[in-house]
C-alpha cells in the first residue's frame, strides 16, 4: 500500500474525530451559557423580591435594623418563595406567598424558552425525542439556578450573635434541591413549548415520545385538569365575595396600621402575593374540611374557631369566631357538581372508541377524579405552612385531609354522571 493510500484511508476517521470534538465542543460551549443563564435568572429574581423589601425598610422611620441585617432578612424572604424552610428560635418558616413564587418560575420559564428558541433545528430534529436534547441544556440552567439559591442559603446563615435578626438558619438540602427543580420544570417547560413550535409539533405529542400513554388517559388527564381549574375558578369566586363583603372592615383596619406611603404599597403587594394561596385555601372551605389560620384555629362551612391574627388587613374577611349559617354547608356540593361535569366530559369523549362499556367510562372518570384531587392536594401543600414561631406553626389547610375529601365528592359526582352519560348516549 502507498503512503498516498493510507493517508486516504486515515482521513475519514480523522474527519469523522474532529466533527466528534467540534459538536463536543458545541455541547459544552451551550451548556456552559444555559448554566449562565440560570444563574443570571437567579439573580435577576433575588433583585425583583428583595428590592421592594429593602426599600420598605428604607423608608421606615421605626426600622432599627443594618443595611446588611436587612437585605440577609429579605434574603431570606426570597428563600422562602422557594419553598426552602428557614428555622427561627422556637419555630420555623416554610410559608411561601404564591404570588411571589411567581416571579422566580416565571423568569425561569421566559429563560427557559429563550434556551429552548436558541438551540439549532438539526439537532433537535436529529434527536429521537426534543425532550432528549433539551435535557442536558434545561439541567444545567436549572444547576447554575441552583448554585445561587444555595450560595444565597449560606450568606444568609446567622447564629444570632445579638443581632436584631436573630438567629436564621435556611436549611441548605431544601435550597439544593427546590433551588434546582423549579426551574428545572418551569424553564422545561418553556423549553418544550419554544421547541414544540419549532417543529410544528403538539406537546403531547413530545411528551408521548418519552412517556408513552393510552388516549384514556391523555383524557383522563387533561379532564383533570379542567376539573382543577374549574375549582380554583369558584374558589377566587367565594375569595372575590367575601373580600367584597368585608371591604370596609379590610380598609379599617389598613388605615388603623397608617403604614404610610411606601409601607402602604409594600404591604398591599404583599396582600396580592397571598391571593393564590386565598384562592386554594378557599376551594379547601368548599370541600369542608376548612382552613387553620394558626395551631388550634379552624374556619370552615361549619363555624369558625380563631385565635390571635397576623397584623393582616385582609384577615378583616376571616369570619368572626362562632357558628355560620347551617345552610353554609350546601357549599359542599361545588366539589361533586365540578365531578359531574368531568364525568359528563370523560364520559362523551369515550364515544370514539368501539363500543366503550359503561366501565371503561367510570373507570375513566373515577381516573380524571383521582388525579384531579392529586392535583388539588399538592397545591394545598404549597399554599400553606409553618409561618413563624407559636400558633403560626399551622398555617393552611391540612392537605391530606383535603385531598382525601375533595377525591370522594369528585369521584361520586364523576362516577355518577358517567354512568347516566353513557347510558343516554348507548341508548
Amino acid at each position: 500500500m502507498s503512503l498516498l493510500d493510507r493517508l486516504r484511508n486515515d482521513s475519514p476517521p480523522r474527519a469523522s474525530e474532529r466533527a466528534s470534538s467540534t459538536a463536543a465542543q458545541e455541547r459544552a460551549t451551550t451548556a456552559t451559557m444555559a448554566a449562565l443563564t440560570g444563574a443570571a435568572t437567579a439573580a435577576l429574581s433575588w433583585v425583583a423580591v428583595v428590592l421592594p423589601a429593602l426599600l420598605a425598610w428604607a423608608t421606615s422611620a421605626q426600622a432599627s435594623a443594618t443595611w446588611g441585617e436587612a437585605a440577609r432578612v429579605s434574603t431570606v424572604l426570597w428563600l422562602v418563595v422557594h419553598r426552602v424552610q428557614v428555622l427561627l428560635p422556637g419555630g420555623s418558616v416554610a410559608f411561601a406567598p404564591l404570588g411571589l413564587t411567581l416571579v422566580p418560575i416565571w423568569l425561569c420559564w421566559v429563560a427557559g424558552r429563550r434556551v429552548g428558541s436558541g438551540l439549532d433545528r438539526k439537532t433537535l430534529t436529529a434527536s429521537t425525542s426534543p425532550l432528549r436534547a433539551l435535557a442536558p441544556v434545561v439541567a444545567a440552567l436549572a444547576g447554575g439556578y441552583a448554585i445561587v439559591v444555595t450560595f444565597a442559603a449560606l450568606v444568609a446563615r446567622t447564629d444570632g450573635g445579638g443581632s436584631s435578626s436573630g438567629m436564621l438558619r435556611p436549611v441548605l438540602w431544601q435550597a439544593a434541591v427546590f433551588g434546582f427543580v423549579l426551574p428545572l420544570l418551569a424553564a422545561g417547560a418553556g423549553a418544550l413549548g419554544a421547541s414544540g413550535r419549532t417543529l410544528e409539533r403538539p406537546l403531547s405529542a413530545l411528551v408521548a415520545d418519552v412517556v408513552p400513554v393510552p388516549p384514556s388517559f391523555v383524557r383522563a388527564l387533561r379532564g383533570a385538569l379542567m376539573a382543577t381549574f374549574s375549582l380554583l375558578l369558584c374558589g377566587a369566586v367565594l375569595l372575590t365575595v367575601t373580600l367584597a363583603w368585608h371591604l370596609d372592615r379590610i380598609l379599617t383596619l389598613h388605615r388603623a396600621l397608617d403604614p404610610g406611603a411606601v409601607g402602604g404599597l409594600v404591604l398591599s403587594l404583599g396582600q396580592l402575593a397571598l391571593i393564590p394561596n386565598a384562592a386554594i385555601w378557599s376551594v379547601a372551605f368548599l370541600a369542608g374540611p376548612g382552613v387553620a389560620f394558626g395551631a388550634g384555629s379552624l374556619v370552615s362551612a361549619g363555624g369558625s374557631s380563631l385565635g390571635l391574627l397576623p397584623l393582616v388587613p385582609a384577615l378583616g374577611a376571616v369570619p368572626a369566631p362562632g357558628p355560620l349559617p347551617t345552610a353554609l354547608w350546601a357549599v359542599v356540593l361545588v366539589p361533586v357538581v365540578v365531578g359531574g361535569l368531568l364525568g359528563w366530559w370523560v364520559a362523551a369523549r369515550s364515544t370514539p372508541e368501539p363500543d366503550p362499556s359503561a366501565v371503561d367510562c367510570i373507570r375513566a372518570a373515577l381516573t380524571a377524579a383521582a388525579l384531579a384531587a392529586g392535583f388539588l392536594t399538592v397545591l394545598m401543600a404549597l399554599s400553606g405552612g409553618a409561618a413563624g414561631p407559636g400558633a403560626l406553626a399551622e398555617v393552611g389547610p391540612s392537605p391530606w385531609r383535603v385531598g382525601l375529601v375533595l377525591a370522594g365528592e369528585l369521584a361520586f359526582g364523576a362516577a355518577a354522571v358517567a354512568w347516566m352519560t353513557h347510558r343516554r348516549i348507548s341508548h
